[in-house]
């Protein structure tokens, strides 16, 4: 790609928790287009401001390609705690306790997990950017209005126990686009019956991207030569 050229392409962020998938698309904007830049910038999936891991992010005319990416599948590892749920299924809001009076079994974990594996209906957590009648999920929770989220098919590929020591689970999940990680922790921690929540959440893989090759963002603010040309990024992608 030389200077003349626009700036055209995709390049993997490893994006760390905190910012939210719309500021690193900014950050990215800004950098490498100035403050009032008019360069086209988007990502293929967002990622909550607390999750961490592999944002794709396309700019200039690639944009217009992020459609061949947003369905790919995805793979988390995700930390749940049990024993507790909060409003927002994940660690942002104050837990509310469950009694617990013996913790489930390492087996009984494993058996509970497995039933969540293939394809099913999922309700999206109520602070999600989910609509209602048009308006986000979180902004009916915010307000403090009823919400009736519909569910939604969506498909587990694989779910791998990695650690359990009661309250704190560790999962890999391997999942289809759309797939809320915060509705699973709260759906698994239910048929335990000990309520649970996501604690930490990192994304590991979109399709054939992994995010040991991503860049971290304090990395690339001049390296414009990370970006992948189209046809090479999208090479990679094979068809279900």
């Amino acid at each position: 790609m030389t200077v003349n050229q626009p700036l055209s392409g995709f390049l993997l962020v490893d994006k760390p928790t905190g910012p939210t998938s719309f500021q690193i698309v900014a950050h990215v904007r800004s950098l490498w287009g100035g403050k009032k830049s008019r360069l086209r910038v988007g990502h293929a999936g967002t990622l909550d401001p607390r999750a961490s891991g592999l944002l794709i992010i396309a700019v200039g005319q690639a944009t217009r390609l992020l459609s061949s990416i947003v369905g790919l599948d995805k793979t988390y590892e995700v930390t749940i705690t049990l024993g507790a749920t909060t409003t927002t299924d994940d660690a942002e809001a104050e837990p509310t306790p469950w009694l617990v009076t013996t913790p489930p079994t390492r087996e009984f974990v494993e058996h509970v997990l497995q039933q969540f594996v293939g394809d099913q209906q999922q309700v999206p957590p109520n602070y999600s950017a989910k609509k209602q009648a048009g308006i986000r999920l979180y902004k009916l929770a915010r307000q403090g209005k009823k919400i009736t989220s519909t569910a939604h098919p969506v498909a587990i590929y694989s779910i791998r126990l990695q650690r359990y020591n009661y309250p704190t689970l560790e999962l890999t999940v391997h999942c289809s686009s759309g797939t809320y990680i915060r509705s699973l922790a709260r759906d698994i921690g239910t048929a335990l019956k000990t309520g649970g929540y996501v604690q930490s959440l990192r994304r590991t893989t979109i399709g054939p991207f992994r995010v040991s090759e991503a860049v971290a963002l304090a990395e690339f603010s001049t390296k414009q030569n990370l970006v992948v040309a189209p046809d090479k990024f999208l090479s990679r992608i094979q068809p279900r």
